[in-house]
């Protein structure tokens, strides 16, 4: 996972539908586009911070993050997202480059709290 591969598991189904057969995984590459790269590092020449939100797994998350030339640290997950409370979010939130497993409820939130500070 640390590669950033996306995971399939593939089965088969012979006679019953409820019993299907293992046949093995599948790892997929779905890296950023060569231009997301160059937008990354113009923006951040700019001044621009460049925050990361995705509901993919930590792995792919922080895979993409390096990928991209992102300083992202640990990251936060959409769960510890949802433990912190509105007072301590805007530190949070400030300090967090790469948010992974979101979901639209915590991407509506992290973007709201950037939104105020402009």
């Amino acid at each position: 996972m640390k590669s950033g591969l996306r995971v399939l598991a593939v089965g088969k189904s012979e006679n019953r539908q409820d019993e299907l057969i293992f046949l093995g995984l599948i790892g997929i590459s779905d890296p950023p586009r060569p231009s997301a790269g160059k937008a990354v590092a113009e923006l951040r020449q700019r001044g621009v911070e460049v925050k990361m939100i995705t509901g993919d797994a930590r792995e792919t998350a922080l895979s993409i993050a390096a990928k991209l030339g992102l300083d992202h640290g640990p990251g936060l997950s959409g769960a510890e997202l949802s433990e912190i409370d509105d007072t301590r979010l805007p530190t949070i939130v400030n300090r967090t480059t790469v948010f992974y497993r979101t979901s639209p409820q915590h991407k509506l939130r992290i973007v709201k709290e950037l939104s105020d500070k402009i």
